[in-house]
Order: structure tokens, then C-alpha cells, then sequence
């Protein structure tokens, strides 16, 4: 059954919408052949992790709608270790690169991140810290990193990078926010930097934030475009001021 889930996936292209619709028609997916089923994963060259598994993350099973299959290159681990989520715009001032060096450097070393890998705020927190979790919204060897290959390349075996996307399919808008929600909820704590009121992604951050989501975001300047974070504050998340704010929210 679980080689049978792989697949699914694999012809599906990661479309949760897709993999859900067929399992509605086939639950038990006796459709698909045992054989081809395990032909089809055995040229598989990469990790997944499934629904089915032991170690599958408590937070995506309890998601409205959990991926089915993800796929994995580097240290398994990672994702039952404590996670902080970190999402940022595409600019970054001077200001909040002070702020993500100090507190990357002050998470104890147990902690992982987990980004979407978006240029800008993400991509640095990747160049000032160890355990980093990478939430990719193509599948792996599709050559779409636009700039961040250097950052990219220096990720290393003790971390991880996800994608519910199989090898070699192409990013689309939908599969871009569909990875960052599997990041945020991966996380236990969020953190807000230089965040755009026109960001598309606010709207699911406060939609987390209203349920009670830990969320700690760091004001800016007066006068940048910072307006998604101080939304987020109004709907209850905390200011980021040290990273002992973080910490509290990690127990």
C-alpha cells in the first residue's frame, strides 16, 4: 500500500488535490498494480516520507489537509527535532539582517529552521545557520532556484530539504504556497521578518495566528514595507525582541 501511495504521487505530480480526488474514488488504490507500483519507486533515487510512516510529523497529520508523500534529501531527523518556521520578503534591511544574525546565533543548536528558501530574508537565515530544513515548491533536480544556487549548494548532509513535488517537476504559484504551508505548520514557532501587506502569504499567517499559532514578529523601521508583520501583531502574535521570546514559545 505504502509503494502504491508513492506512485500515486509520482503521476500525479504532488497535486494533493489530485492524489485526494483519487483517493476518494479508490481508497484501498487497488487500481494501481503492485508490480508498477514497485517498479515505479524502485527508480526512485530519493527518501520519502509518508502518511503511513511511524516518524511522520504530528503537526502535518493534523493539517486540513496532510501531504500524502514527501520527498527527502539529507537528515531525516531533522523532523522530529523542535522547529522554528521563518518566513521574510524578498528585501531585507540592514536592520533585520542584524536582527536574524543575533538570533540565529542565540537558538540553541538543537533547533532547526525550516524556510520556503525565498530570496532575501529566508536564503540568509540558510547562510547563518547549521539544521536547516528547506521547503522546496519544485522537486528536486528541476533547475529553478533563480540566484540561490550558492546558498543551495552548501546545504549538507545534517540538513534536510523537503518537497511535496517528485523529482524533476517544475514549480507553479499553486505548489509555491502549498510548500509554505507545509513549512509553517512543520514549525512549532513562526518568525516574521520584513513581511509586505501585499504579501499572498499573509493571509494563511493570519489565519495561524488567529487559531493560536505561535507567531513573534520583528517591527521595522517606520516607512518600510513591513505592514504584513504589524497586521500580525494586531491579531495576537508576539514582537520579536530576543530570542528568549522565541524559546518561551518553543515549550
Amino acid at each position: 500500500m505504502r509503494e502504491k501511495l508513492i506512485a500515486l504521487s509520482m503521476v500525479k505530480k504532488g497535486n494533493w488535490n489530485e492524489v485526494y480526488q483519487f483517493l476518494q474514488r479508490d481508497r484501498q488504490l487497488s487500481t494501481i498494480s503492485d508490480v508498477a507500483a514497485c517498479q515505479l519507486v524502485e527508480r526512485l533515487n530519493y527518501k520519502v516520507i509518508t502518511v503511513m510512516d511511524d516518524d511522520y510529523p504530528i503537526s502535518w497529520r493534523e493539517m486540513s489537509k496532510p501531504p500524502f508523500v514527501v520527498y527527502l534529501k539529507g537528515n531525516r531527523d531533522l523532523l522530529t527535532s523542535p522547529v522554528v518556521g521563518i518566513v521574510g520578503g524578498k528585501e531585507m534591511s540592514g536592520y533585520t539582517k542584524k536582527a536574524i544574525e543575533r538570533l540565529m546565533m542565540q537558538l540553541p543548536k538543537e533547533i532547526s529552521v525550516v524556510t520556503g528558501f525565498e530570496r532575501g530574508v529566508e536564503v540568509y537565515v540558510n547562510e547563518c545557520r547549521k539544521n536547516r530544513i528547506v521547503c522546496l515548491a519544485s522537486g528536486f533536480e528541476a533547475d529553478e532556484l533563480y540566484g540561490k544556487q550558492k546558498t543551495y549548494e552548501q546545504l549538507t548532509l545534517d540538513d534536510l530539504v523537503i518537497s511535496e513535488r517528485p523529482p524533476g517537476e517544475m514549480f507553479d504559484l499553486q505548489a509555491y504556497y502549498r510548500a509554505y504551508h507545509l513549512a509553517v505548520e512543520l514549525s512549532q514557532v513562526i518568525c516574521v521578518f520584513e513581511l509586505a501587506s501585499f504579501d499572498l502569504r499573509v493571509k494563511y499567517l493570519n489565519y495561524l495566528t488567529e487559531i493560536g499559532k505561535p507567531t513573534v514578529v520583528l517591527p521595522d523601521r517606520k516607512g518600510r514595507q513591513t505592514a504584513g508583520g504589524l497586521g500580525l501583531l494586531n491579531r495576537g502574535a508576539t514582537c520579536l525582541m530576543q530570542a528568549s521570546d522565541v524559546l518561551a514559545l518553543l515549550k
